[in-house]
């Protein structure tokens, strides 16, 4: 029983400790796939539009119905005598469009309309990868921002201890402390804003993921990043191939011409074959008759003349949209141009700041060194040991923030390019701890 007791309470003492482990990339990923309502609504918008397109079809198969009709009659008249009887009727349709180009066109329009909402569902997923990643290390971000804040609070707050006791040894002037303290104040607003910013990062991530995480594994110390190998232009070429977003505007420009052709298919003449096998006791203005059983099988043959200028009031209509679709395309097509380039320079931007930051927390490391040095020796004020300690710390916070830009970056650039998928972030899961 007391073995029992032991296992039950290690189990939970395990389970809440699975709970409270900090999240990484890939399970931020899992929830957000599981809740995130942009991507859902595209994958039923996929649906939809397979049910639209089988509708349009179906009237180009059989169509079959079955009718029948029970009447009780009551015939009376001056020179017939009365009579009361039943009427039992029934019939089979069948019919079977031989040519209708109008229809033919419309399921073919909305086979495109297929791949137009599976385009715009597989961007939906890219999209969500991006925003994923973009929140999560917004949370990073302000939390690094925050505990580095809280440092230069402490630090500040030792160095304001150490001036006081000088000034009661009256070794410095009370101006000193005077400004340590503000600087000590302004630390602490701070504080509170970086306080503030990492709970509307939570927040943001928990419009995502609707769930609440309380902490998230931070990035490796130790990463390679690496400019893109290939060039701008080749990414340019894998773009204009690849872009979901713009492989669906390409689908609406080709639903929209085959919507003209719809359109322009009123014109033409409508063939459907027809059987019809009826069984009737019952005949003009339901006086009774014998029982009859006919077969009929017949070609009819429509063909419009004249529609008030409706047909072609639509055709041109449709024409028009067919021009807002191009416009739409070439829209989308400059939009990818102009971010692939954007996203493309600003990898290669981060690379370089990401080394430069580097370097620039060893000078200031070293200037602050130097600084409480010369304190010593006064031949530097209080404001240049304040500073220089501010200039290190946020050294160091533009330093993962160039780390996250690039992060950041690199998936936006495969995005554009219509690379990314969830092995990134599969990979990218191993950056962090």
């Amino acid at each position: 029983m007391f073995l029992k007791k032991k296992l039950s309470v290690l189990t939970f003492f395990s389970v809440m400790s699975m709970s409270l482990q900090a999240a990484n990339l890939l399970d931020v990923y899992n929830d957000a796939v599981r809740s995130d309502p942009v991507s859902i609504a595209a994958q039923l918008q996929v649906l939809a539009s397979e049910a639209q397109q089988q509708q349009a079809v179906s009237v180009l198969y059989p169509q079959a119905s079955l009718s029948g009709a029970l009447s009780d009659n009551l015939l009376t008249g001056k020179s017939i005598p009365k009579d009361r009887y039943t009427g039992k009727s029934i019939k089979l349709n069948i019919n079977q469009v031989l040519f209708d180009l109008k229809a033919w066109r419309e399921n073919e329009k909305y086979k495109l309309l297929i791949d137009k909402s599976s385009n715009d569902y597989r961007q939906a997923q890219a999209d969500l990868i991006v925003k994923v990643v973009e929140r999560y290390f917004a949370v990073l971000e302000a939390q690094d921002t925050l505990a580095l804040t809280k440092k230069n609070t402490t630090t500040i707050d030792q160095n304001l201890k150490q001036l006081r006791a000088l000034y009661k040894r009256q070794l410095i002037p009370i101006t000193g402390v005077y400004e340590a303290e503000a600087r000590y104040d302004l630390a602490r607003s701070s504080e509170i804003e970086a306080n503030t910013a990492l709970s509307v990062a939570f927040e943001k991530l928990y419009e995502v993921i609707a769930e609440r995480v309380p902490e998230l594994s931070p990035i490796k110390e130790k990463l390679q990043f690496l400019e893109p190998d290939d060039s701008v232009e080749d990414w340019l070429a894998l773009a204009l191939k690849n872009n979901f977003s713009l492989a669906a505007s390409k689908s609406d420009v080709l639903a929209a011409k085959k919507e003209v052709a719809k359109k322009s298919a009123g014109y033409f003449p409508r063939l459907n074959l027809g059987f019809t096998q009826s069984r009737q006791d019952t005949g003009f203005d339901n006086s009774p008759r014998p029982q009859t059983d006919t077969s009929t099988i017949a070609i009819s043959f429509s063909q419009p003349i004249y529609q008030g200028g409706g047909i072609s009031a639509e055709k041109r209509q449709s024409v028009y949209r067919l021009g807002i679709a191009e416009q739409v395309e070439i829209e989308s097509k400059r939009k990818v141009e102009q971010q692939l380039r954007e996203y493309y320079l600003s990898l290669k931007s981060d690379v370089l700041k990401i080394q430069a930051t580097k370097r620039l927390i060893d000078s200031e490391k070293k200037r602050a060194e130097s600084m409480k040095a010369g304190f010593k020796y006064g031949t530097v004020t209080v404001n240049d040991v304040l500073d220089a300690d501010t200039a290190y710390l946020k050294a160091q916070l533009e330093h993962q923030k160039a780390k996250y830009k690039y992060i950041i970056d690199q998936v936006k650039l495969k995005n554009t390019a219509g690379l990314i998928a969830e092995k990134d972030i599969i990979e990218l899961n191993n950056w962090v701890q």
